[in-house]
């Protein structure tokens, strides 16, 4: 499993995130009521940049880490979606996944998975699992916001050239 410290997290993602301003996105288009979204990670730097990409965008967001926690906020915050790493000491994504799901039924949150392992044999467990999708760590913003657009249906306003 790959670890990174939270600077190398930062220096990654800004390398990887050549936008142009135009590609800059400061809102949700139509944010009445903001959608609400779990993030789940046992690293707290982790959970850190999760809430600094996606708050100001206007989501409303909770954060646990470990799945038993993620169990409980999911009863009482209603997420609309869950981004849950995979491997957290305690209880781990997957099972965390799995109750979700069993309990929620039809009325579950979507359940993003975020994992460091792109082995085949990983990614088959995620979606047995019950995950929606999975983005591999380290993430990028772009992927992240592009996957949150296509399962909440959100759209995102964007910064204008003329906004420089």
């Amino acid at each position: 499993v790959a670890v990174f410290e939270l600077d190398e997290i930062i220096r990654l993602t800004e390398t990887w995130q050549a936008t142009t301003p135009a590609d800059t996105v400061v809102g949700l288009a139509h944010p009445n009521p903001p959608p609400r979204i779990l993030l789940v990670d046992d690293r707290e730097e982790n959970r850190q940049l999760l809430w600094r990409w996606l708050e100001p965008i206007g989501f409303t967001l909770a954060e646990a880490a470990d799945g038993a926690a993620a169990i409980d906020l999911w009863h009482s915050f209603q997420p609309h979606l869950i981004l849950m790493d995979i491997h957290m000491p305690g209880m781990d994504g997957l099972t965390a996944t799995q109750k979700i799901r069993q309990a929620g039924g039809d009325q579950a949150p979507f359940i993003v998975a975020l994992t460091a392992s792109g082995a085949p044999r990983v990614t088959e467990d995620i979606l047995a699992a019950g995950c929606h999708r999975f983005l591999f760590k380290p993430l990028s913003e772009a992927d992240l916001l592009s996957t949150l657009a296509q399962l909440l249906k959100v759209q995102y306003r964007y910064q204008s050239p003329e906004e420089l």
